[in-house]
């Protein structure tokens, strides 16, 4: 057997050993049943002893730390449990590195000039020699993590200076971004796309600025946002519509209101961009056993299609509608009856979706086109008519940034900071 053969297995039995030896033993040790009573009392709990208050070491560590020593010889392996808020000073080990097997709670490693990596029980980090780095407790949880180490002749360990907090502070609030992104994801069902194993980063810093931030501000519903995010997404064709629909069915969206949002967008966006959603949508539908055709929602006829569509227009816009059409030259008076007839009998006339969310969905396919200034106002105005607030429209921008982008967000902002004043 190879040395690293050797160990490997010396490593395994030890543990087991320890394992059957402390599992729910050690709970007598003097100094120590008080915080192990207050572990429990926070549900942490750990199958290894909490040992003694890390004394020798405590000018290298932020807050309480306790140590237990498992095994010493050809491998050494310490039980280190941090209370929470502790940590240890950044540090290098000299000709030999570290495993770290993390048992209980939530903690935190780091290495220089590297994001900071959460932890979680299960989680194993092998620690390079000559590699600047720290690791501890969460702001809020206890933590523990075995320590194994192999002794190397002349090995030894620079501590360097403490944690500030200043960068501990910040890891804790992103510690709740972190956690809300992935209580948002379960909920919605939302996988990995093929990005993330390609570029990790890049999927970390979307889905916690989208799921931890973006899906927990304003006053919309689940709902609503689900929705507005479809709405946008076909306007930008973005490659998260798929994923998106199958959100929204998981959180009980009607494949007739996800069918009305194709029908809502297409006047604004086009039916180029329009089509393309809805063989999404299909695709979608499909694998989820929905049953399609989906029953139609028209309510308008060939005959009365421009009547009703000037009704609706007035059931937003008011009176005015009337003098716009009168007003209009004669060769573009076409353009008002195809206003009328095909953007509002045809579709605002449908059934499916409300007055109130079919405005917002325009609203929403307005700011993510940009470049469209006059219609966006009209349409502000529009929603402010039929009870959209302020509150509501700055939410639905709010959603829709992550797949917009800031400048046509801001954009739309302004304009609606300047119709409802």
């Amino acid at each position: 057997m190879t040395k690293t053969g050797k160990h490997s297995a010396e490593i395994m039995m030890i543990l087991m050993a320890a394992a059957c030896r402390f599992c729910g033993a050690a709970r007598g040790e003097s100094g120590v049943d008080q915080r192990e009573a207050e572990m429990n009392a926070v549900r942490f709990e750990q199958i290894f002893p909490l040992g003694e208050k890390n004394d020798d070491y405590a000018q290298y560590f932020t807050g309480q730390s306790y140590i237990k020593r498992l095994a010493a010889g050809d491998v050494f392996i310490s039980n280190v449990t941090f209370e929470p808020g502790g940590r240890n000073n950044w540090h290098i080990h000299r000709k030999g590195g570290q495993i770290l097997l993390c048992t209980a709670g939530y903690g935190w490693y780091q290495e220089e000039g590297k994001p900071a990596r959460e932890l979680r029980p299960g989680d194993v980090v092998s620690i390079p020699e000559g590699v600047k780095h720290w690791h501890g407790g969460a702001k809020d949880s206890w933590f523990s993590h075995l320590a194994l180490s192999v002794p190397v002749a002349g090995a030894s360990t620079d501590w360097l200076e403490p944690v500030g907090d200043e960068v501990y502070l910040k890891l804790a609030a992103n510690r709740g971004r972190a956690d809300k992104s992935k209580k948002t994801i379960k909920k919605l069902s939302v996988g990995e796309d093929s990005l993330s194993a390609l570029f990790p980063e890049f999927a970390a810093i979307k889905n916690r600025f989208l799921y931890g931030e973006v899906w927990s501000q304003g006053s919309l519903d689940d709902h609503l946002r689900a929705l507005v995010t479809i709405a946008a997404l076909t306007t930008v064709e973005g490659m998260d519509l798929e994923e998106q629909l199958h959100a929204a069915l998981k959180i009980g969206v009607l494949p007739s209101e996800l069918q009305e949002v194709f029908h809502q967008a297409a006047p604004y966006v086009g039916f180029a961009k329009a089509e393309k959603g809805l063989a999404v949508l299909g695709r979608v539908l499909r694998n989820a056993g929905v049953d399609l055709p989906l029953a139609g929602n028209a309510t308008v006829t060939e005959e009365n299609r421009l009547h009703k569509g000037v009704e609706a227009q007035k059931a937003i816009f008011g009176e005015m509608i009337d003098a716009m059409r009168a007003n209009a030259p004669d060769d573009l008076k076409f353009i008002q009856d195809y206003l009328s007839a095909y953007c509002f009998g045809d579709t605002y006339t449908r059934n499916g979706l409300d007055l109130k969310t079919r405005e917002l969905i325009t609203f929403t396919c307005l700011a993510a086109l940009g470049d469209c200034a006059g219609q966006l106002k009209s349409h502000t105005a529009g929603n402010l008519a039929v009870g959209n607030g302020r509150e509501v429209l700055l939410g639905v921008l709010n959603q829709s940034l992550p797949y917009i982008g800031f400048p046509r967000t801001l954009n739309a902002v302004a304009m609606v900071n300047e119709i409802a004043k």
